[in-house]
C-alpha cells in the first residue's frame, strides 16, 4: 500500500515526464531493434543477390487495418509508402523515385502498430527483398543518424561488392563455379554454359516512339568481345536480350562487365555492370579465389 501511496503523491508534471520517458525509451529501444535488423541484412551480401534488396528512403502515404479470418481476431496491418529516394536497386528494376510499394502483413494480436515511424506522412528508411514478393522489414524513421548509419553501411558494402549489378554478377558466378566443378565430364552441347567477359555495347533494339505494353518484349542487345575472364567462349560478338526496358542501364559504346549463359540457341545474361579498374580488380581476386578453392 505504501508504493501507491507513493505513486500517487508523486506531482503530476513529474508523473507526466516519467510517463512520456518510459515510452521514449521503448519507442527508441524498438527503432534500434528496427535498425539492428537492417543492418544485419545488409552485412550478408550473398542473401543481399539471391533475395534482390532494395533500399529507399520514402514517405508513409497511407495505413489500413483490415480484419482477416487467419485468425479468430487478426487484422491485416497495409502500410503504402512512396519512394523518395533509392539507396540500392538492381539496374533492371522498375523502382524508382515516386514510386509505390503496398505492402502487408496479418497480426492476430490485433496489436496498433508502433507510432512513430508508423504515421501518414512519417519520412522512413526501408529495408525490401524483391523475391518474396517485396517482404520488407519493418521501417526506420528518417532522422539524421539513421540515414547515416543506413548510408554508412551501404557504402561499406559497394566498397566489398562494387554496387548492385556487380554484386548480381559476384553471386551468379558464386553459384556457376560451384556447379561447373560438380558437373560430369562428358555434359551435353544443350546444357547452359556460364562465362564472365569485358565486351562494348555496340547495339541496343529500339522501340517505336510513343509504344505502350504491358507485357513488354525483351530488347535485343550486342556486345563486342574484348576479354573473357572466366569460362569458355568462342565468338567475338555476344547476342543476348535486355532483362527490362532500361537493359540495365547500358547505353551504345560502353564497357561493361556481364555473366552469361551460352546455348547453342541463345545466350542470357545478367544486368551490365559499368567497367572501371577497381571493378576488374574485385572480379579477378574472385575467379582466382574459387580456383583456389
Amino acid at each position: 500500500m505504501l508504493s501507491i501511496q507513493r505513486l500517487w503523491a508523486v506531482p503530476k508534471g513529474l508523473a507526466v515526464v516519467l510517463l512520456w520517458t518510459v515510452a521514449s525509451s521503448s519507442l527508441s529501444a524498438e527503432s534500434s531493434e528496427s535498425l539492428a535488423a537492417i543492418h544485419n541484412r545488409l552485412k550478408n551480401h550473398r542473401r543481399l543477390a539471391q533475395n534482390h534488396a532494395v533500399v529507399f528512403a520514402g514517405k508513409i502515404t497511407s495505413l489500413q487495418a483490415i480484419p482477416q479470418p487467419t485468425c479468430k481476431a487478426g487484422i491485416e496491418h497495409r502500410v503504402t509508402y512512396r519512394i523518395s529516394e533509392i539507396l540500392w536497386v538492381e539496374p533492371d528494376f522498375p523502382e524508382a523515385p515516386g514510386y509505390i510499394v503496398t505492402k502487408g502483413f496479418i497480426d492476430c494480436t490485433e496489436k496498433p502498430l508502433v507510432s512513430p515511424p508508423f504515421v501518414i506522412g512519417a519520412r522512413v528508411l526501408v529495408y525490401c527483398e524483391a523475391r518474396h514478393a517485396f517482404a520488407c522489414l519493418p521501417p526506420v524513421e528518417l532522422t539524421k543518424a539513421n540515414a547515416m548509419s543506413v548510408r554508412s553501411w551501404l557504402d561499406e558494402l559497394q566498397a566489398a561488392e562494387g554496387g548492385p549489378a556487380l554484386l548480381q554478377i559476384h553471386e551468379r558466378f558464386l553459384q556457376d563455379a560451384a556447379l561447373v566443378r560438380r558437373a560430369p565430364p562428358g555434359m551435353s552441347a544443350y546444357a547452359p554454359r556460364p562465362f564472365l567477359f569485358i565486351g562494348k555495347v555496340t547495339r541496343i533494339q529500339k522501340l517505336p516512339k510513343h509504344y505502350i505494353c504491358t507485357v513488354c518484349p525483351r530488347l535485343d542487345m550486342d556486345l563486342s568481345l574484348s576479354r573473357v575472364l572466366w569460362g569458355d567462349y568462342k565468338d567475338s560478338v555476344v547476342h543476348t536480350s535486355c532483362n527490362s526496358l532500361q537493359c540495365g542501364g547500358a547505353t551504345i559504346g560502353e564497357t561493361v562487365f556481364m555473366l552469361c549463359y551460352a546455348t547453342s540457341y541463345s545466350t542470357e545474361c545478367s544486368s551490365p555492370a559499368l567497367y572501371s579498374e577497381d571493378a576488374l580488380k574485385k572480379l579477378e581476386s574472385w575467379i582466382a579465389e574459387t580456383r583456389s578453392s
